[in-house]
Parts: structure tokens; sequence; C-alpha cells
């Protein structure tokens, strides 16, 4: 199982409901190490985290909003002669160093049903997903999707193709992408993403990789994709 050559990822844009002036309190609330009433405050009781428990085809719109209350954004997005519509939820909170981190999580819904959805959590400890090992028991054309939860873990994001929200864009020009960043295999039906985000306090660089794991209708593996970011940050 070959994954395509490394190409540039794209991060999360931040909603545009962050540049509301009201969104400056909720920072610092969250900056202050006030988790539990910023949740409160934005009726979000339940932390962010990806939506293990959802099922892709049937889970409704009404069960994510019950979770997670209203969403901070909402836009709608053409696809194949259909409307899709994509809400997105976004919280800051203060890393363990203090350094702001934040939680994102976009759902993409078709009539009111979900059909994908994303979650990045900057703040996460590198995860076990990538190690070669893991990967390397993965055959294309063989490996179901049990196999591979077995041995990459849940993923933080899953969507039913064509979609518009999986993160790097794969082959739709979405998220700041100028081109296709991945080519779908042929025949792929789903597709599961890890990501993962390392920071070096040394060398202020940020790296980000996301895996992307394309599944047939049946749930056989049908290829991969790993994708790599590194970013060098300002001098503080």
């Amino acid at each position: 199982m070959n994954g395509l050559p490394n190409g540039p990822a794209s991060p999360p844009k931040t909603p545009d409901a962050m540049k509301h002036p009201c969104w400056l309190l909720l920072a610092s609330l969250a900056l202050s190490g006030c988790g539990s009433w910023r949740d409160a405050f934005l009726g979000r009781a339940t932390p962010l985290a990806p939506l293990e428990e959802a099922r892709l085809g049937q889970t409704a719109r009404e069960e994510i909003v019950h979770r997670y209350g209203p969403p901070d954004e909402v836009n709608a997005r053409n696809l194949d002669a259909t409307t899709r519509e994509v809400v997105f939820y976004f919280d800051p909170y203060p890393g363990a160093d203090q350094r702001p981190q934040y939680r994102f999580l976009a759902c993409e819904f078709s009539k009111g049903v979900l059909t994908g959805y994303s979650f990045v959590d900057t703040g996460q400890p590198p995860r076990a997903g990538f190690d070669e090992q893991a990967l390397a028991r993965l055959v294309r054309g063989q490996s179901t999707r049990r196999q591979v939860e077995s041995a990459l873990g849940r993923p933080e994001g899953k969507a039913l193709l064509p979609t518009t929200i999986t993160l790097p864009a794969l082959n739709l020009q979405l998220g700041g992408a100028p081109f296709p960043l991945t080519r779908i295999p042929d025949g792929a039906w789903e597709v599961w993403q890890y990501h993962q985000q390392a920071y070096d306090v040394a060398t202020r660089k940020a790296s980000q990789q996301t895996l992307s794991l394309f599944f047939d209708d049946h749930g056989v593996l049908l290829g991969s994709s790993l994708l790599r970011e590194l970013t060098t940050k300002p001098a503080p």
C-alpha cells in the first residue's frame, strides 16, 4: 500500500464568526483556564471530539446540534448538482505550555443527514497511527475497516465520497487548495482521515500530517495517502 508523493496540506480555516468581538471574550476565557465556564457560556457542556458514535448516512443534524449546541458557522456548498450544508464548531483553549490551542469540528449534511465530518485538535499528543509498522499491517484490497481501526485507532474524520470537507482537500478545489492534493482510487466510496500535529520549541516549527484511507462500498481498503506540511513559526 503506497501513498502518493508528499504535498502541501490545507489547515482548517478560522470561521468568520471568530472575527466578531464576542469571540475575543470567549478566547480570553479559554486562555485564562476557565474552560468549564467557556463551555457553559457556549452551551457546549460536551467538549468537541471526533463523532465516534455517529453513522454516516444515518445520523441526523439534530443529533449533532443537541450534543454540541448551535454551530458557530453554517454555509452551503454545491456538489454534484446537490447542496450540502456544512456546519462548523471552533473552541480555543490553553495548551499544557499555555500556548493557544484549538479544537475544530466540521460536519457535512445532505438533506439533514450526516455525510461526513472532520475533527482537528492541535493540542493532541503524537499518535501511534502514523507508525510504519502499524501501516505495514494493512493490505490494499484485503484489509477491512475493522482491521484498519485495530491497527491505527479510531479516525478523526470520515466522509462518504464525494465530499466537501475532508482536510486536506481531496480532488476538490476547496479549503485553500489550488489543485487536487490526493488522487481518489477508482471505486472509493468512503474516506477515513487521521491528523497529527507537532511543534518543535527549539526550531519554532509546526508540522501537520494527514493520513487518508479509502474504502470501497464493502469496507475493503483501496489505498492511502500521507500528506505532510511544515510551517516555520515567527519569533515571539
